[in-house]
Order: structure tokens, then C-alpha cells, then sequence
């Protein structure tokens, strides 16, 4: 089967929706109106940007070929490094207030 979507190549679908998800994210919001956009785009990035791409990088990290595998972790990073970066500066404003 030579189809991309199937199951070896969903880590480098993960990647490329990953990409693409963020530019069609920046692009609404700069379509839709402010007031819509705000709500609308915090859906869009939670249910078809985000939830996507992690299901198809765990999918493509279990079933996939190393290709699929290395661009799976990379998406799994890129989607953590902004996690760890918001946990830490709240830890650090946390004890910069109370210290």
C-alpha cells in the first residue's frame, strides 16, 4: 500500500499537519472577526491542530517505519517544549513573588 495516510507515514502526517495546522491557525485569526476569532481559534487549536497531530505522532511512533518514528518524536517535542517553558516561567514568577 503506498497510500501516505496509512499507517507508516502517519509520523511524518503528524509533522506536516503540525506545520500547516499553525499557518492556517495565524491565517484565521487574521481572517475572522477579533471577537469570533478568539474563541474560534482556541477550538481550532485544541481539536484541529493539536489533538490530530498528537493522536497521528503516537500512532506513528507505535506502528510506523523510522521515518515515521523520527518525525514523531520531533512533533511530540515541538508540541512539549511550550508546556515546559509555561510550567517553568509560572514556577519562576511563583518564587520570585513569594521569595
Amino acid at each position: 500500500m503506498t497510500s501516505i495516510l496509512n499507517e507508516e507515514w502517519r509520523g511524518v502526517v503528524a509533522l506536516i499537519w503540525l506545520v500547516f495546522g499553525y499557518l492556517v491557525l495565524r491565517l484565521l485569526e487574521r481572517l475572522i472577526d477579533p471577537i469570533f476569532s478568539d474563541y474560534f481559534c482556541i477550538m481550532w487549536s485544541v481539536m484541529g491542530w493539536l489533538f490530530p497531530s498528537f493522536r497521528m505522532a503516537i500512532s506513528g511512533m507505535r506502528n510506523g517505519n523510522v521515518i515515521s518514528k523520527v518525525c514523531s518524536v520531533l512533533v511530540l517535542v515541538a508540541m512539549a517544549i511550550p508546556v515546559i517553558l509555561f510550567i517553568g516561567v509560572g514556577i519562576m514568577f511563583y518564587f520570585a513573588q513569594n521569595h
